[in-house]
């Protein structure tokens, strides 16, 4: 529950040129807390005791809640609107998380890594144990190298990210896991064992960090916290299934086995992925491309005020809306390709389905349809949009010809 939470302040603490970094720099200090964590841990059990451990990793959270309580974070400006629902709040994240394609792309990636990934960390007490025949100190050995690697991946990010592509660099960074992988398997010594410990780490925290900069930055402000929560979902879930899934191969056929295996399907499902393209621009950054474009009006409505409001209210029913277009035939193919990201915006706004139509008898009409969950949905989409998103709008209505704007109607669903 926290991480999707911590991980969408990050945004708000850093400026955006230094976000790639600033996830790195979290990824080193978890590492590195993963790494001298069971050390001071066993170190107090052995002298007070696990009660004490335990009451020590309690106090630990005091520094992190009094650095929540002294954030002086700036109040968003208080909405009209009623607050969101959880269900259909849910929902809304869940479609925001699907319809953008760089977040599409950053969790197909995640489960693809963090599955064949996770089978080091679910070994390792095996490999230091059964194979190097050596004990909790050795563990924790393996655990401290992994942390060295980590940061040393992480001091040379900056210089990782001006020559590669997100992209290439999470490949690259699951083909040097999946290498450290088959080494592992092969160590029989603790030498080798530690040298594939220091490149997993590293390659750790390349593919990690990069994937969860690239779903930080392509998830919109309004629903970052529920888009990435489906993130950490998905990379959570593929880190506690692939634990599973190759500690049963460990099972059946032997650890080593069950390393080798992993290495080479892991990197199988690496070049699959790859074409699932990561790099998309953040939120906001393409609005100055378009400027001054026409926007089109909400319609009049000829019904009274009270009749409205007992219609249009937040338990509503589906809303249906729609923009209809009269474009020239010679710009056919630049309007439906504008259109083509226009769907991206609805979708993003949290439309339940969208819909572009051309008129049979009369190619210059279109009809552009999507629905909503309610009124409330309705008024909410306007909040949604960025300037990337209005300027996507924009584009698509500067098409219309005519000296009126695309007419626009908004129709309420009623059961007969």
């Amino acid at each position: 529950m926290i991480f999707p939470a911590w991980a969408a302040a990050t945004p708000e603490l850093v400026p955006g040129e230094d976000m790639i970094q600033a996830v790195a720099l979290n990824g080193v200090g978890f590492n590195l807390a993963r790494a001298l964590g069971p050390a001071l841990g066993g170190f107090v059990m052995a002298a007070a005791g696990a009660a004490a451990a335990f009451t020590l990793n309690a106090l630990g959270f005091l520094a992190l809640l009094w650095a929540l309580v002294a954030w002086r974070r700036p109040m968003p400006p208080r909405s009209h609107l009623p607050p969101e629902r959880l269900p259909s709040a849910v929902r809304a994240g869940l479609r925001c998380a699907i319809a953008v394609p760089a977040m599409r792309a950053a969790i197909l990636r995640a489960c693809a890594f963090f599955l064949f990934a996770s089978a080091v960390w679910a070994l390792l007490p095996l490999v230091v144990r059964e194979r190097l025949e050596l004990g909790p100190a050795a563990f924790g050995l393996m655990l401290g190298v992994a942390g060295a690697g980590a940061v040393a991946a992480g001091v040379a990010m900056p210089m990782l990210r001006e020559r590669l592509p997100q992209g290439r660099l999470v490949f690259f960074a699951s083909l040097l896991a999946y290498a450290a992988t088959a080494l592992l398997a092969l160590a029989s010594h603790w030498a080798p064992a530690a040298a594939a410990m220091l490149l997993f780490g590293a390659a750790w925290l390349v593919a990690g960090s990069t994937l969860g900069v690239a779903a930080q930055l392509t998830a919109p402000a309004w629903a970052r916290a529920r888009a990435l929560g489906v993130y950490h979902f998905a990379f959570f879930g593929a880190l506690a299934l692939g634990a599973a899934l190759w500690g049963w191969v460990g099972t059946r056929w032997g650890v080593p086995m069950a390393l080798s295996l992993c290495a080479g399907t892991g990197a199988i499902a690496a070049a699959v992925v790859r074409p699932w393209r990561l790099d998309g621009a953040a939120p906001g950054t393409a609005g100055s491309r378009i400027k001054a474009l026409p926007s089109i009006p909400l319609p009049r409505p000829k019904r009274p005020a009270s009749t409205l409001a007992d219609l249009l209210h937040e338990d509503s029913r589906r809303v249906l809306e729609a923009v209809h277009y009269r474009i020239d035939p010679a710009d056919r193919d630049a309007f439906v390709a504008a259109m083509g990201e226009v769907r991206h915006v609805r979708m993003r706004a949290g439309a339940l389905v969208w819909r572009l139509y051309e008129d049979v008898a009369e190619p210059d009409r279109w009809t552009e349809l999507w629905a909503v969950e309610s009124w409330t949905e309705h008024l909410r989409e306007a909040t949604r949009l960025d300037e990337a998103d209005r300027a996507a709008l924009a584009h698509a209505a500067a098409m219309h010809k005519g000296d009126e704007p695309p007419k626009a109607s908004r129709h309420l669903n009623v059961n007969p």
